[in-house]
């Protein structure tokens, strides 16, 4: 079994296929990555591609193509590389032996519509919104939701912990937030 012992006598080819499917699993959130960057850097790709109130009817893609728009690079940087580390430990710690790289997929997108229907319907005075801060929260919450359920006590102190730092931040998160607040944003122009 691949050098190791394998629990309950497991096939090698059941652990190779494992291995992976796992694998996979961890080239997806790489695999997004270049949309932020790409986005960014194409002249006017962020203008026209942010969450824009206005617009938004007549093109619905804005509920997913506003959180791969971002303000400014530092946003960008900043935004992918905590995408990128909560969309690991989400691997890791749940879904790796639970789902496969379509439900992954699949949560993101449903992250990224709800997250901007959200905003829709109860934030009208939220005109314009870029970046994946919203997706990093709802992996944040995943990664939490997993920990705090899981049964061993070393988890659920974990999840806690950072339960209460989280709470104990967003004062400070919504003061300094510079892509949400409507009066300190760039024009999109």
């Amino acid at each position: 079994c691949l050098g190791i012992w394998c629990p309950g006598g497991a096939d090698t080819k059941e652990v190779q296929k494992a291995m992976v499917g796992v694998s996979r699993l961890y080239m997806l959130p790489s695999a997004l990555l270049p949309a932020p960057f790409a986005v960014f850097f194409i002249p006017h790709a962020s203008a026209t591609l942010q969450y824009d109130r206005a617009s938004l009817m007549p093109h619905v893609y804005l509920l997913v193509t506003g959180h791969f728009t971002h303000w400014t690079f530092i946003h960008m940087v900043v935004d992918t590389a905590v995408f990128c580390g909560m969309s690991y430990c989400c691997i890791f710690f749940t879904f790796q032996n639970k789902f496969s790289g379509t439900v992954y997929m699949a949560y993101i997108l449903a992250a990224a519509v709800m997250i901007s229907l959200t905003i829709y319907i109860f934030q009208p005075e939220i005109r314009l919104y870029r970046g994946l801060s919203g997706i990093d929260w709802a992996l944040y919450g995943v990664l939490m939701v997993h920990l705090f359920f899981s049964g061993r006590r070393l988890r659920q102190g974990a999840a806690m912990g950072m339960i209460v730092v989280f709470l104990g931040d967003r004062k400070s998160t919504r003061l300094n937030s510079s892509h949400t607040d409507i009066s300190r944003m760039p024009s999109s122009a």
